[in-house]
């Protein structure tokens, strides 16, 4: 056998003991805050003079979240934030994302309640938000009590006030749109990443100050699967290279 068709065979041999193993997974719990999980609670920005209760966003992380039986309660609406600029009250998550493999994440939410402070909002309904950046693009979901929009702006009509499950398979490389959005397992949205240059992380909560928004959240799951060979596959394929040196030998 040649050197080329012993290093094709390599190749196909070890495609087919490889396996799917969970790579990174991140589960949030709800017992406590996210900032006690590894989360960093940031609140972003500047108020536009006039417009806010204060010059910066410099709100309490326990002034927009709480926790009450399990459920995770975020409100920029009611809570006195006043945060009417550009700006974000949000949790992140500094995770190690291949841009290159598939990855899901999944959210059991609702939203309540919603407020545009700015007439360049309206259309924005980044109040409550969840994403995944992945160092060059930003794969991300924003909802309102009555629409989903992704970070381009593509919207749909949904009815958010419900707890709904919310899923996002990102598919970076595959022929047409890189993710798709499932609700309660019907896809609902497909399209492309934003390009936002970024330390891989995730991230949710109000994205935006000039929409507000009440939330919960009861469920958030990250993975990300690789290929890795199996054990026992291992030594199969120890044996095949075994096999390919000793015909190797013999000629």
């Amino acid at each position: 056998m040649s050197s080329k068709a012993r290093l094709v065979l390599a190749g196909a041999l070890l495609a087919l003991v490889s396996a799917p193993a969970l790579a990174v997974e991140v589960v949030l719990g709800f017992t406590s805050l996210p900032s006690a999980q590894g989360w960093t609670y940031s609140a972003d920005g500047v108020n536009v003079p006039g417009t806010g209760t204060g010059t910066n966003n410099d709100v309490p992380e326990t002034t927009v979240f709480s926790l009450s039986g399990g459920v995770l309660h975020m409100d920029t609406v009611n809570t006195g934030v006043g945060f009417q600029s550009a700006g974000s009250n949000t949790y992140s998550l500094p995770v190690d994302i291949d841009p290159s493999l598939p990855f899901t994440m999944e959210m059991t939410a609702r939203v309540t309640a919603e407020a545009h402070f700015q007439a360049a909002n309206q259309n924005n309904f980044f109040g409550f938000f969840f994403a995944a950046r992945t160092g060059d693009v930003q794969y991300s979901i924003g909802l309102g009590p009555a629409n989903v929009q992704n970070s381009d702006g593509t919207t749909i009509a949904f009815d958010n006030t419900s707890f709904h499950d919310y899923r996002l398979e990102a598919t970076p490389g595959a022929p047409g749109p890189d993710f798709q959005l499932y609700i309660d397992d019907v896809l609902r949205l497909s399209d492309d990443p934003r390009a936002v240059l970024d330390v891989s992380r995730l991230l949710f909560g109000d994205g935006t100050g000039g929409t507000n928004a009440v939330a919960d959240i009861t469920a958030f799951r990250f993975f990300q699967a690789a290929l890795v060979p199996e054990p026992g596959s291992l030594a199969l394929l120890g044996v095949a290279f075994a096999g390919m040196g000793f015909g190797r030998r013999r000629k």
